[in-house]
């Protein structure tokens, strides 16, 4: 983990991670292979949502630039806490809503990418009848 730290250090450093330390002494005391990190220190973390993404999101972030070969993205633990947040954000069902309510959210749905399932992939609107094809 501390060769691909010391590689993808700029990366981590934009998502927020701050690590105190020479990444590149202690890789090369390690011979590159990992260890327990001695010398390092993890003295920031981001938190998205209220929640700070320690150490395993770090770890998990490192091997998910190195299974995409350093190519950008979001640390999947980024994307765990947005989609909790956006259900647990979410309008429950049962929940009453008054005319005004129901023509925003409706109006709002109008202008999503994916109406219809919420960001787990569950169906955020139900059908209530069927229609028969016209002729």
């Amino acid at each position: 983990e501390l060769a691909l730290l010391r590689e993808h250090m700029r990366a981590v450093q934009l998502w927020g991670w701050q690590v105190r330390g020479d990444v590149s002494a202690a890789a090369s005391a390690r011979g590159g292979t990992g260890g327990d990190g001695h010398g390092l220190l993890l003295v920031g973390a981001p938190a998205v949502c209220s929640h700070v993404l320690r150490v395993p999101a770090l770890a998990e972030y490192l091997a998910l630039l190195d299974e995409l070969r350093g190519c950008p993205s979001p640390p999947r633990a980024v994307l765990r806490a947005i989609i909790s947040k956006a259900c647990r954000s979410a309008i429950m069902f049962g929940t009453q809503l008054s005319h005004a309510e129901c023509a925003r959210v409706v109006a709002e749905l109008g202008r999503a990418k994916f109406p219809f399932q919420c960001a787990h992939g569950r169906p955020t609107i139900v059908p209530f009848l069927e229609l028969p094809p016209l002729p």
